[in-house]
């Protein structure tokens, strides 16, 4: 169907992005532009009706405002074959209503003359936003999607009234829903008719990350020392923010486990300016690496024994899906999560891993998974089977054709 169609995709990150993550849009844009088809990605509008002060805050702003001169003198940027990234610059103080028709009418425009220019007629329309909406009315298109990967309305700094409002108008509008959390795609079944939700969960890229377990990938110079202590490496891989992550859990918990080291790959309060992480740069046994490139992550996946996911039991995290859960299984770790219940359905399962909810649960289940490895190899093989086994069938080429399937089905 790619093969066919072109996509215009309204995103909720940039294409390029200076804390190195790569995230769905990136993901799912890539796999299109593969399979031949042409991609408009529009990056990021953001959900903040006012600007907020932080170094992240002042990043985009200013990485948007150079990236939205070199559109007006040079065109649009093609990082690869298929794929042409446009940015542009909304007007903050979006709730006043003339403010927003003109950022309606301007990203109109400019999505419209690109999507003219270089992409065959009537594409599909894929919107990672609610506020994108207003394109599936001005918009020439073939079908219109409403992707949703978080809940928006529990976003640090939003307008939390304004964004279900606008969440509420892509819902009645969009002819297809996807949600990563059977949470919230139970909720959006309660809204519209459920025949056009389809709750499909974040996957991974299992032969990208399989290498971990494959393949004789080299050490990363920073993870040397550390694996000469001979400690056990217990690893996290995201953005370290207080919204989504436990962190006074995390503290007692590596306070506790001396014997162990933590490694954190990832920004720091990316999107949240009130994170703090001094206590846990406090702790000898803390390792923070910052951003690393994704194509090093296996690197240093290869050379942990457990990963972790400790998410806070709230709304933000209940509405999405962290797309490192599959990434860690794909490596071959054990996952050690919290029981919220978007990853329930995967995280009971004895063989991926863990649920804790205490430190105490937290630290019996490191030890539980540490002492296997060691201890009882064969019974570590058997479970690492599985979790592959598992993870392979949640994976991005698996997705892609369920995309595929569901959007043809429409057409």
């Amino acid at each position: 169907m790619f093969k066919k169609r072109d996509v215009v995709l309204i995103s909720s990150c940039n294409y390029t992005m200076h804390t190195e993550n790569v995230l769905n849009a990136q993901i799912i844009t890539d796999e299109i532009a593969k399979s031949g088809a042409k991609v408009l990605f529009v990056e990021s509008l953001g959900l903040k009706t006012n600007p907020v002060l932080g170094s992240t805050g002042a990043y985009k702003v200013g990485k948007r405002l150079l990236d939205f001169a070199n559109l007006i003198f040079k065109g649009l940027s093609k990082p690869k074959k298929n794929i042409f990234v446009l940015s542009l610059v909304r007007l903050p103080f979006e709730n006043i209503s003339i403010i927003k028709r003109i950022n309606q009418k301007l990203i109109t425009y400019f999505v419209s003359k690109y999507a003219r220019k270089y992409l065959r007629e009537k594409p599909i329309l894929w919107i990672f936003l609610p506020t994108g909406h207003f394109l599936i009315d001005t918009l020439d298109h073939s079908v219109s999607i409403y992707h949703n990967v978080d809940d928006y309305s529990e976003v640090p700094n939003v307008d939390k009234k304004y964004v279900l409002s606008e969440q509420d108008k892509i819902l009645e509008k969009a002819d297809i829903v996807f949600a990563v959390s059977p949470v919230t795609a139970d909720s959006f079944k309660e809204k519209v008719p459920p025949k056009k939700v389809f709750y499909l969960n974040n996957v991974a890229n299992f032969s990208y990350f399989n290498r971990a377990v494959k393949e004789k990938l080299s050490i990363p110079s920073d993870m040397k020392p550390i694996l000469k202590e001979g400690k056990p490496t217990v690893g996290f891989m995201g953005n370290l923010a207080s919204y989504k992550e436990n962190l006074e859990l995390l503290y007692d918990v590596i306070k506790d486990t001396p014997k162990y080291n933590y490694v954190f790959l990832g920004p720091v309060g990316s999107g949240e300016t009130s994170t703090n992480i001094e206590g846990l740069k406090s702790l000898s046994n803390v390792y923070m690496f910052g951003p690393k490139p994704y194509k090093t992550l296996p690197s240093y996946f290869k050379y942990w024994d457990v990963a972790l996911i400790a998410r806070r039991r709230n709304k933000a995290n209940e509405g999405g899906f962290p797309l490192k859960y599959f990434e860690y299984l794909s490596s071959g770790l054990p996952v050690v999560v919290t029981g919220i219940q978007s990853l329930k359905e995967f995280s009971v399962n004895p063989n991926l891993g863990s649920i804790a909810d205490t430190k105490s649960e937290f630290i019996n289940a490191l030890e539980y998974w540490i002492k296997m490895k060691s201890d009882d190899p064969n019974e570590w093989k058997r479970r690492l089977k599985e979790r592959l086994s598992i993870a392979r069938s949640n994976s991005w080429e698996k997705r892609m054709k369920d995309f595929d399937r569901i959007i043809s089905k429409y057409l």
